[in-house]
């Protein structure tokens, strides 16, 4: 199993910079990022969008709900930059990973494929489209998926908060 830190929220990666191994995978405005999926199935939860990221959604006396701000579902991926060939873990909306879903249909599973991700009209907070690009060469030579739940788990656990992953959608 890997030994993974996600850090504190703070310390979330943008995407081709930082070391990678450490945060998850963000898409700036102005670039497209190249991605190669390693997880078998993505895991998904339910958090808020607090204006600083996405918070978890706290099983029980969750603050966020209590000020009234609204749940979205989320799905995140384990995936390898390939620029720098670092692994993230990729937190997206559902209509993204639908667009990813149904690639993985086509191509017998998400694990060595491949896709372009960025931002519509170049916007800080446009929409993620993700364009299929083709399946890795040589899947087998492909680093191992982190254990997506478990990171997830483990690094809210940290921040005080109780939270249900559901491996896969």
């Amino acid at each position: 199993m890997d030994n993974f830190d996600v850090g504190p929220a703070s310390s979330r990666n943008v995407g081709g910079s930082g070391s990678g191994e450490s945060g998850f995978l963000r898409v700036p405005a102005r670039k497209t990022i190249a991605a190669v999926i390693l997880c078998d199935e993505p895991c998904s939860y339910s958090g808020h969008f607090t204006g600083g990221g996405m918070e978890p959604h706290t099983l029980s006396g969750c603050r966020w709900c209590s000020v009234g701000l609204a749940r979205k579902d989320r799905v995140v991926y384990c995936v390898m930059e390939l620029e720098s060939r670092s692994r993230y873990l990729f937190d997206i909306a559902p209509h993204t990973h639908h667009t990813i879903e149904l690639y993985a249909a086509d191509e017998g599973g998400y694990r060595g494929l491949i896709f372009h991700f960025s931002k519509a009209d170049g916007r800080i907070n446009g929409r993620l489209e993700a364009r299929f690009a083709n399946r890795f060469k040589g899947v087998e030579l492909l680093p191992a998926s982190l254990e997506i739940g478990q990171c997830l788990t483990e690094m809210w656990g940290r921040r005080g908060r109780s939270v249900q992953i559901s491996a896969g959608i």
